[in-house]
This record gives structure tokens, C-alpha cells and sequence, in this order.
């Protein structure tokens, strides 16, 4: 029913309990349309675009959501430069109620649209989160055989906690040597990379779990990095025409997927 189901941690307006809350979106999917819902005023085809982007853009998604629902309540609808109405949920309960009750047999993956944009154009045959119906089914049942066994998770200790460890190690090391020059975001993806590696290279793998060269993984977590970073500059632009013309915004999009790829 629903286009998109925003999650977002946010305070509820103290005018709304759960009880409530519950019944809303009961009421809302059972007697009502979208149209019924809570919603800012937009202008015709832009939408609130103009709003989203004097708040700072796609990067400041998350604080604009968490201020709408504290002027419109846990659930509203709001048009960010199209003509789709998104909807927005905080409510815990009023989530869980879409989930069990809407969701079906299989999960709905909301995927960035430039993400789903670049697989149409050059067939880049993803993962478990770009699959649907059946075929997420069927490969996920083949992951569940490893990940959802007794003891499934201690496997995936070892390989964590070394690169943890190997993290905070780095880190004292820098404080020892006077450096306070730190770069979160990039130190914490390339922490990720590092896991994941760790996790693939399993007991054959190198001493820290990691066989590939610190040059290698630096670049490869940066580009990672860059793909997210992309991903939110497109986000509310017209997609298709920034493709078509080979804007610098797609350009930088389509250049930072493929090196992680390639």
C-alpha cells in the first residue's frame, strides 16, 4: 500500500500514546487512503524539494524527518520532489503493525533509486538486498543454513573482535604519538571493510583475518565511502535527466560504483 515506509528514531508528540498510535494506522490502512494522512503543504511537482534542500539536502534527511514528525505526529506523508507520496513512520509499534500485518510472504527493499538505476543500465547482478519475491527467498534459505544453526554466531566472534581490537589498537597508537587528528567517518567504513573481510577470509585467512594490502583496503573503503556520499547528492534531483546528460553529480555516482566493482 504503502510506497515507502521511512523509519526514523524521533521523539512522538506527547499528544499521541501508543494505544493510539496503534489504532491510527489501523484505522488509516482499514477505513482510509494516504490522502487522509498528515501532511505539510507542497508546491505542484516540485513538492516540498525546496524545503528539504534550505534544511541542507539529502544529507540532513534524517533531522528534517525527525522535525516533520514532531509538527505532524508519528505518521505522515510528504511529497520530496515528486509526485510519490513517501511515508514516514517513528511510532515502534505502529512499524511493527505494518510488518506483520502489510509486509506478505516477502520483504519489500527499498533501494536508493540511483542504486536501482545503475543495475537496469549495466546488468551489475547484486545481493540479497536487491532481490524480491522468490528469488530473495530462495538464496536466503541458503544463507539461513549457516547463519541461523546453533552456534552460528560464534563463528563470527573471533573475526570480529580481532578486527576491533586491530581498530582501537590504531587508535591508541595515533594518541601515543600526539596525533588527535582523527577522520571518523572514513576510520569507522574502513572498520567495516575490515569485518567483513575478516569474516570471508575465515581460519584460512591471513593472522588478521585480512588478505589484502593496507593500500588496497584504505582505497577500497573510500570508495565505498564515495558511493554513499553520491548516492545522497542525487537524492531529490531528476535522476533519469542527470543520467541522460552526464551531469558531474551522476558522473561521480557511476565512477565510484564502478571502481567498487572492478
Amino acid at each position: 500500500m504503502y510506497s515507502l515506509i521511512g523509519r526514523s528514531i524521533s521523539r512522538v508528540n506527547p499528544k499521541y500514546n501508543t494505544r493510539s498510535c496503534v489504532m491510527a494506522i489501523r484505522q488509516t490502512v482499514h477505513d482510509k487512503t494516504i490522502d487522509d494522512m498528515a501532511h505539510p503543504k507542497c508546491l505542484p511537482l516540485l513538492g516540498t524539494k525546496l524545503d528539504l534542500m534550505l534544511a541542507g539536502g539529502g544529507t540532513m534527511l534524517h533531522k528534517y524527518i525527525d522535525k516533520r514528525h514532531k509538527e505532524l505526529g508519528p505518521i505522515f506523508y510528504e511529497k520530496l520532489g515528486c509526485n510519490t507520496k513517501l511515508v514516514f513512520i517513528s511510532d515502534p509499534l505502529m512499524i511493527k503493525t505494518v510488518f506483520l500485518s502489510l509486509e506478505g510472504k516477502y520483504p519489500k527493499h527499498i533501494l536508493p533509486e540511483p542504486w536501482v538505476l545503475y543495475e537496469k543500465l549495466y546488468g551489475s547482478k547484486r545481493g540479497l538486498f536487491f532481490m524480491n519475491s522468490e528469488e530473495w527467498l530462495i538464496n536466503r534459505r541458503i544463507m539461513n543454513k549457516h547463519l541461523l544453526r546453533e552456534g552460528s554466531i560464534e563463528w563470527l566472534e573471533d573475526p570480529i573482535k580481532s578486527s576491533v581490537k586491530k581498530f582501537v589498537h590504531t587508535w591508541k597508537r595515533r594518541a601515543e604519538k600526539g596525533s588527535t587528528r582523527v577522520n571518523l567517518e572514513s576510520d569507522l567504513y574502513r572498520l567495516s571493510t575490515e569485518v567483513i573481510l575478516a569474516i570471508l577470509a575465515g581460519a584460512n585467512g591471513s593472522p588478521n583475518g585480512v588478505m589484502h594490502s593496507e593500500a588496497m583496503l584504505s582505497e577500497f573503503s573510500e570508495t565505498v565511502k564515495q558511493i554513499f556520499q553520491t548516492t545522497t547528492k542525487l537524492y531529490g534531483l531528476p535522476l533519469h535527466i542527470c543520467q541522460r546528460l552526464n551531469l558531474k553529480v551522476w558522473r561521480n555516482f557511476k565512477e565510484s560504483v564502478d571502481a567498487s566493482l572492478h
